[in-house]
């Protein structure tokens, strides 16, 4: 009944003044359900659907009141700009000022060098934030090569630098196929092409320090003996002192500069040690830096000797080849207790000059005579010079070759 009064009222407030039939009355207790408006669409009971998007993001420009009327609106990245109403709608006038660096959300990504990566984003005021690592940076760039770290002395190889930017290691290979493993005695080591650190800070005459690259090379693992040169002297190539010592396994000594470049000759064609050659073999390469040749003091138990400053170990015996534990990076022995012949000249302003720094340096140009000896005593360095023809019961030496026709 309350249901009756209500929709006459209504019809009243409207100024409706045919009242609606029984028909029509039930028809409008029904009319609310979605379904029964669906099923007739020309009672006109449901909303255009349309209205109810007007001003929304899909609609299209934004509609304006007044035709003409101008207002300041967002645009662009934080950015402000002049817009027109025109024909019914906002329309810009002019470009977009003061925009910032970026629209807010966006992510931006920056490739580095060795497969790095770093992103950053941008922040609401249209800023971008600082990078932030992403990938870490590998081991090396893709492509590159390097000679083998991982090698045993003596034998090389070439790591190749992956897509990934990590190394992948080469197969380690002698570079001195025909090395010479006999006799005991005459036997060589393989010294692969790479830098070296050669000098001595300590020292005036070996300064400064610097990183040298040599090409492949073998040399004497130990000095020449007796009983080495003999054989060249019974040849008739080799001229032996009177006072030449005869115990076999003793180090040859009291022999010139040119007798022993004569026995290296008659020894298959080989020469003296450069300079650099004779320290890179008792050093090891780069960036390899020690003292001594056990480490940075000298150790009795490994080499006995009478080192200046050091530890005294007076059971020193002088055959060659005695103390096989003393042995340098490469296997080159006795270098710690003998002044050698090498085949430089001597210049005391030598390290200084960049005619020394080249690749596989062979000493400064020949001036008096005076050739360098090197090692022995502990030092690792150049010690001084002495006349090439000078026969001294200290000196000694051994023999090297360039492999692969360097």
């Amino acid at each position: 009944m309350m249901r009756w009064i209500w929709l006459l009222a209504l019809a009243i407030a409207c100024g409706e003044s045919t009242p609606q039939s029984d028909a029509g009355v039930d028809a409008g207790l029904d009319g609310g359900r979605t379904e029964d408006a669906e099923s007739h669409p020309d009672t006109g009971t449901e909303l255009d659907a349309g209205a109810s998007d007007a001003g929304t993001p899909d609609s299209g420009p934004e509609p304006c009141p007044e035709e003409g009327a101008m207002r300041s609106a967002s645009c662009g990245n934080c950015g402000m700009g002049q817009e027109l109403c025109t024909d019914g709608v906002w329309v810009a006038t002019g470009p977009c000022l003061g925009e910032g660096e970026c629209a807010p959300g966006a992510l931006e990504e920056e490739d580095l060098p060795m497969c790095a990566a770093q992103t950053r984003i941008c922040m609401d005021g249209c800023e971008w934030s600082a990078f932030e690592e992403t990938t870490p940076a590998g081991e090396c760039e893709p492509g590159e090569t390097r000679a083998s770290l991982h090698c045993e002395p003596g034998f090389g190889g070439e790591d190749t630098c992956s897509a990934d930017c990590g190394w992948e290691l080469g197969t380690c290979e002698s570079p001195c196929p025909d090395l010479r493993t006999s006799p005991r005695l005459s036997r060589e080591v393989c010294v692969p092409a790479g830098p070296f650190i050669r000098g001595e800070e300590t020292d005036s005459w070996s300064v400064p320090e610097a990183e040298i690259f040599l090409s492949t090379y073998a040399i004497d693992r130990h000095v020449v003996t007796n009983a080495r040169f003999r054989e060249c002297v019974d040849a008739g190539v080799c001229e032996a002192d009177p006072r030449h010592p005869l115990d076999d396994d003793m180090v040859a000594v009291r022999v010139n500069r040119a007798a022993a470049r004569a026995f290296c000759e008659w020894d298959g064609g080989r020469r003296l040690p450069t300079d650099a050659e004779w320290q890179k073999a008792e050093r090891g390469p780069a960036p390899r830096h020690q003292t001594f040749v056990m480490g940075d003091e000298w150790d009795c138990d490994v080499l006995p000797n009478q080192c200046p400053g050091e530890t005294v170990c007076v059971d020193f015996r002088p055959d060659v080849g005695t103390y096989p534990g003393g042995a340098s990076f490469y296997g080159m022995e006795d270098g710690e207790f003998h002044q050698e012949w090498v085949n430089d000249d001597f210049d005391i302003g030598y390290y200084e000059s960049p005619e020394s720094r080249v690749d596989d340096p062979q000493g400064p140009e020949p001036g008096d005579g005076r050739g360098v000896w090197l090692g022995g005593t502990c030092r690792r360095r150049p010690l001084g010079y002495r006349e090439p023809q000078g026969l001294r019961a200290g000196i000694s030496f051994r023999c090297a070759r360039s492999i692969g026709g360097e």
